[in-house]
């Protein structure tokens, strides 16, 4: 332990990064709703936002599947029921916390777990000005809010952000919203990385200790040394990583160069990238079976990674539903909804 705190240490001396220092900002839960309502505009003019409507239709039909077992992503590695699947709801909060609590106080009305994951440099959390990070006072509201569903919470993390984009200690940070959340309240087990290694070149649990691509101790961004694992998730009290990523011995440059390509644009609803992302990663496979993403107006993909792998998309929702149900038993599923695309009118 001295070793390793040692060596974080000396990574710290050597990159010179800013330290991590944060302020709270009087802002109202108004003030915050007023921001999630216009990234729900946003998506409505990009032609991407179902009513919440949606949502509740696929929890229910979920629900009334007897193959479904669900689970909170903190769960998701325990033994499947026999002939069951195991199924958890992963909300990756990117920007529109308000609907993400609607979800879970609709997941607590219908008795079903689910996993939150609220991500720390999003304009609902806080801002970044100069050196300082400003919290937004009524956050702590909404962690309350959540903690009262009886669903999970966590960290959406991003530290390379800050690393990358302001020269500021990444890890501080994540370890500051992590103690920050708890200090309300919450039981935080696990993560989940926000972005792709297309943004940054490493993936954003890369900071945490044997979860670093091909073993690699630092990226190079804009010309700058940047470090990879740099702490043990157990010393911040984690017990995962929600990717369960998989990692390769080494870097196929090919591959890289291929996903960076095919991103660029909306990449995200490009089925080429689609398939690299989910089944053919250069940077992290995932221990799991199945991924299930709503990314756009009634349109899925799914990526089944059995039997050598395929992609599905675009997908609508009930063909979703019908071919999830069609799974072989004993398999892993995590469903990934992202708020802001179900934010729109009942």
């Amino acid at each position: 332990m001295i070793k390793q705190s040692l060596i974080t240490l000396l990574k710290a001396l050597k990159y010179r990064f800013k330290p991590y220092k944060v302020q709270e900002r009087q802002v109202s839960c108004e003030e915050v709703t007023s921001l999630c309502t216009q990234v729900s505009e946003s998506y409505q003019t990009l032609g991407l936002v179902n009513s919440f409507s949606l949502y509740r239709k696929v929890v229910d039909i979920l629900i009334s599947n007897p193959k479904v077992n669900f689970k909170p992503l903190s769960d998701l590695m325990d033994p499947v029921p026999e002939g069951q699947i195991t199924v958890a709801l992963r909300h990756d909060i990117d920007a529109d916390i308000v609907t993400g609590l609607q979800a879970a106080r609709f997941l607590a009305s219908r008795g079903v777990p689910g996993s939150f994951y609220l991500l720390h440099t999003s304009q609902y959390y806080g801002a970044i000005e100069g050196d300082v990070f400003y919290r937004h006072s009524s956050l702590g509201s909404f962690v309350e809010s959540f903690i009262a569903t009886g669903c999970e919470i966590g960290l959406h993390t991003d530290p390379l952000h800050f690393y990358c984009n302001h020269c500021i200690n990444g890890l501080q940070a994540i370890r500051s919203e992590l103690e920050w959340m708890r200090t309300c309240g919450a039981i935080v087990k696990g993560t989940v990385a926000h972005n792709s290694a297309v943004v940054y070149g490493a993936e954003n649990f890369e900071i945490f200790r044997g979860k670093a691509v091909a073993g690699r101790s630092e990226i190079m961004h804009d010309g700058r040394s940047v470090p990879l694992q740099l702490i043990d998730e157990h010393q911040l009290g984690l017990t995962y990583e929600g990717n369960f990523p998989v990692l390769p011995d080494r870097l196929d440059g090919e591959k890289v160069n291929e996903y960076i390509r095919l991103s660029r644009g909306d990449g995200v609803r490009n089925k080429e990238w689609l398939e690299l992302y989910f089944l053919h990663n250069p940077y992290f496979d995932r221990l799991y079976d199945v991924d299930i993403w709503l990314l756009g107006i009634d349109v899925w993909a799914m990526a089944l990674r059995d039997g050598g792998g395929q992609l599905l998309w675009p997908v609508p929702t009930d063909d979703m539903l019908s071919k999830l149900n069609e799974l072989g038993n004993e398999m892993r599923v995590v469903i990934n909804i992202h708020p802001e695309y179900v934010s729109g009118v009942q």
